[in-house]
């Protein structure tokens, strides 16, 4: 077990988490920590079903993803508590886990692959929304929250 020298995405987080260290960067020196932590959790998963250890560049790119919206979701339920600076805190780290994955599509692009999607497919009612959707999340390649991309569907198809 160990870092993926193969992999340059898991190097980066690697090297910038010791430039981190070396420069007292709190913030991001945590949230590198806890991805490291989250990257290598998931490889003990990965070996325990037999598939071996290495990430390709979008399966840390997906734990990257993961990490954010969970980030987001403590946010909402800091905010709700009145905790704001415990939602300060999860707004610094998504900025640095962001720094590691492409930038979101934004709203124009993706209601085009939404409505080139549902062109290809024709969908006839409620039934056929998990193509639809399925479709559009393989295009989007993982620059697109599944919730941003079920709700642009809906708001397609009504």
């Amino acid at each position: 077990m160990g870092i993926d020298k193969q992999n340059p995405l898991e190097e980066r987080i690697h090297t910038e988490t010791e430039s981190a260290l070396k420069n007292h960067e709190v913030v991001k020196l945590g949230t590198l920590r806890l991805l490291i932590s989250a990257i290598a959790n998931k490889r003990i998963e990965k070996r325990g079903k037999g598939e071996g250890e290495d990430f390709t560049e979008k399966e840390i790119e997906d734990i990257i993803r993961k990490e954010i919206k969970k980030r987001k979701e403590s946010i909402e339920l800091f905010e709700k508590g009145g905790r704001n600076e415990l939602a300060e805190k999860e707004r610094a780290e998504i900025q640095v886990l962001s720094l590691y994955v492409p930038a979101e599509m934004n709203e124009d692009d993706l209601r085009k692959i939404v409505e080139a999607v549902i062109q290809d497919i024709k969908p006839t009612g409620p039934k056929d929304f998990g193509k639809v959707m399925a479709e559009v999340m393989k295009r989007a390649e993982g620059k697109a929250e599944g919730s941003t991309i079920s709700a642009m569907i809906k708001k397609c198809l009504e």
